[in-house]
């Protein structure tokens, strides 16, 4: 009886120890997210200033605007409660492998057979 006693006085130790790492375990924010928006603020400014230099480069090289990088770098909220930076795309021009939603069909060339 007395060996029992300390089996589960030994488990009781492990599952206490195990509901404490548990804890620590769930204030780390998952790969690529962050616990909050100031954390993620200097990965959206390194990415904004890598895009700003790649801009640089390719107008440099001749590079038409349409196919620029374009956007600007951001945290945003996800879903799962954590924050994650995101490109935001608004006011971006399209891009010629963009596919128009809504092509004026009256416009297509047709073939001369």
């Amino acid at each position: 009886m007395r060996g029992l006693r300390y089996v589960a006085v030994a488990i009781l130790a492990f599952a206490v120890a195990g509901c404490g790492k548990k804890e620590e375990e769930s204030e780390l924010a998952p790969p690529g997210f962050c616990k909050t928006e100031a954390e993620c603020q200097p990965t959206a400014d390194r990415e904004n200033a890598r895009q700003e230099e790649l801009r640089q480069k390719r107008i440099t090289q001749g590079v038409h605007e349409e196919y620029l990088p374009c956007g600007m770098y951001k945290p945003t909220k996800a879903p799962n409660g954590y924050w994650n930076v995101t490109r935001d795309t608004a006011g971006c021009p399209p891009t010629a492998s963009q596919q128009d939603p809504h092509p004026d069909l009256g416009k297509a060339k047709k073939s001369a057979h």
